[in-house]
């Protein structure tokens, strides 16, 4: 409160530095990686559709959970690109052939969301690791509700794996979208 009652607010009628150098040399020095690892963008949404237009072409497939965020077979769409669904097991845990058959069906990225929107479930770093070791697509781990599982995150394991992406917001836990 401090900080945005000192803050000048015809800032506000400026377009944000586009590399927004800042704000990732800060990221990087909090989370402990390189500041060329941080991607900032207006939004986890908007990192989504980036992710999309950049790694998959139209008419390649994406894969994802069922249920899952609802943006996904959105931007999926626009995109014009089919959506594998594999159906969450009755305790909302993943499959263990969930990569298997991300594999099988020629998915290029695959979109994890951890804790789990709608259900909570939070999946093991164990099995976020072996999905990274499996998966022939770039993995999306969209930690978008992650500061409400403390601890938690796999971004400090993010050297380990170049198919890795890992998503996280200030506008869930933090009260903060759009700044």
């Amino acid at each position: 409160q401090e900080v945005i009652s000192g803050f000048d607010g015809s800032k506000l009628r400026r377009y944000p530095p586009p590399t927004a150098d800042e704000f990732r040399n800060l990221a990087a020095k909090i989370h402990g990686v390189n500041k060329n690892q941080i991607i900032a963008t207006r939004g986890g949404d908007e990192l989504l559709r980036l992710l999309l237009t950049t790694f998959v072409d139209p008419l390649d497939p994406i894969g994802t959970t069922s249920p899952t965020y609802s943006l996904y077979p959105v931007l999926a769409q626009i995109q014009n690109c089919p959506v594998v669904e594999v159906e969450l097991e009755d305790d909302w845990s993943l499959p263990t052939d969930f990569a298997t058959r991300m594999n099988a069906a020629g998915v290029k990225l695959t979109l994890i969301v951890n804790p789990h929107a709608p259900t909570g479930k939070l999946f093991s770093k164990a099995q976020v690791r072996d999905l990274a070791e499996t998966l022939d697509s770039v993995l999306l781990i969209d930690e978008a509700y992650i500061d409400f599982a403390p601890g938690k995150s796999f971004l400090p394991e993010i050297e380990k794996y170049p198919n890795l992406i890992i998503l996280q917001t200030f506008s869930k836990a933090w009260g903060m979208a759009g700044i």
